[in-house]
This record gives structure tokens, C-alpha cells and sequence, in this order.
């Protein structure tokens, strides 16, 4: 997925759509070949986006969350702490050889 697109509202249907296959289908090929759900794949990629942002940029984290793709701050810090097991500010905090904020 190119950074382009990671604001983008991106789902099941509508990337089936694109490679001209069933929802369904697609969800079956995720689950065997990546052993996840889409959701989880795509929620997982979105979140290394948002890591990368959080230790390079001086970017708000609502900000960061938009950028990212996530709808919302909320699902954004769910989602990111469910993955990374702490809050999106704990972890840019946490990271050794993070951007200093000027």
C-alpha cells in the first residue's frame, strides 16, 4: 500500500472490488495465507505507519491518527495500544533514538 492511501477509507469490499474477486473470497485467501482477518492486517499496517510518524515527525498524535487511516482518535489509540501494548504518546516517549521535538 503506498503512503498515499493510508488515509483512505480502505475495506474488504472495496479492495476485493479492485482485484476483481468476492469479499468472501478474499477474507478466505487473508485468513490462509496471512493467518489473520483483513481488519487485523490492515489495522497492523496502519499502526506501523503511525510508529514510524511518532518517532520521526513532531506530528499531533490526533493528527498522526488521521494520517494513518483511522477514522477516529479513540479507535486509533484502541487499536494502537491492543498492538503495541501501550498509549500512542507512551510509546513516542518510550522510544530510544526518537525525534526530538524542537
Amino acid at each position: 500500500m503506498s503512503t498515499k492511501h493510508y488515509h483512505e477509507e480502505i475495506t474488504l469490499s472495496s479492495v476485493a472490488g479492485h482485484f476483481h474477486i468476492s469479499p468472501s473470497h478474499l477474507s478466505e485467501l487473508f485468513k490462509k495465507h496471512l493467518g489473520e482477518n483483513f481488519v487485523h492486517f490492515l489495522h497492523e499496517l496502519r499502526v506501523r505507519h503511525a510508529c514510524r510518524l511518532l518517532l520521526s515527525t513532531d506530528m499531533t498524535v490526533s493528527d498522526i491518527a488521521l494520517e494513518a487511516g483511522f477514522g477516529s482518535y479513540n479507535t486509533f489509540s484502541r487499536v494502537f495500544r491492543e498492538s503495541q501494548g501501550v498509549t500512542p504518546t507512551e510509546y513516542r516517549q518510550c522510544q530510544p533514538g526518537k525525534h526530538s521535538p524542537n
